[in-house]
């Protein structure tokens, strides 16, 4: 039986892109609150979706794939909104993008057709999401550099299962 690719997990990950245009005017606008909501809203789609996918076994090679361009679409997105909006630096900008857009290289560059998120990858995840919030809010930037180096050491964990695993992945 195939598998639709019309499903509630796909439908979230649209849904996260779809939401961007509102998310870049509100950062751009510097509507803290707004900018907090759609943030929040992005980052539970990322995380309902895959729930969803593995609870009801909607999980296909398209969902996974399209999740990760979503992933790798908001954080781009959010985080050049930002440098346009003057809450940061282009500069962090490009060092917090770096480990997602080093991460789809890799998936591509050792044919990991078959890769789907670990621990590491989702923790690096969250603490990008967190440094997200934290900029809008303008806290101390020290602690931004903290969820970014903590997303680092994640990122260079799944990179190395990655490598470690290949041939799982790549079959």
């Amino acid at each position: 039986m195939k598998k639709s690719l019309f499903n509630v997990p796909n439908i979230f990950t649209s849904l996260r892109i779809l939401l961007l245009p509102f998310l870049v005017y509100y950062i751009n606008i510097h509507n803290t609150l707004m900018s907090l909501v759609f943030i929040i809203i992005i980052t539970s789609t990322d995380f309902f979706d895959g729930l969803i996918a593995r609870k009801f076994k909607q999980v296909t090679s398209f969902g996974a794939k399209f999740d990760t361009v979503a992933d790798a679409a908001f954080i781009v997105v959010a985080l050049l909104s930002m440098v346009n909006a003057n809450y940061i630096s282009f500069s962090l900008a490009l060092i917090m993008i770096s480990p997602k857009i080093i991460s789809l290289v890799m998936i591509q560059n050792l044919n990991l057709y078959k890769y789907s998120a670990r621990l590491p990858a989702k923790l690096a995840a969250v603490f990008i999401y967190i440094a997200l919030l934290l900029i809008i809010v303008k806290v101390n930037i020290i602690y931004i550099y903290s969820c970014t180096s903590l997303s680092y050491l994640f990122s260079l964990w799944q990179w190395y299962n990655m490598i470690k695993n290949r041939k799982i992945y790549s079959s």
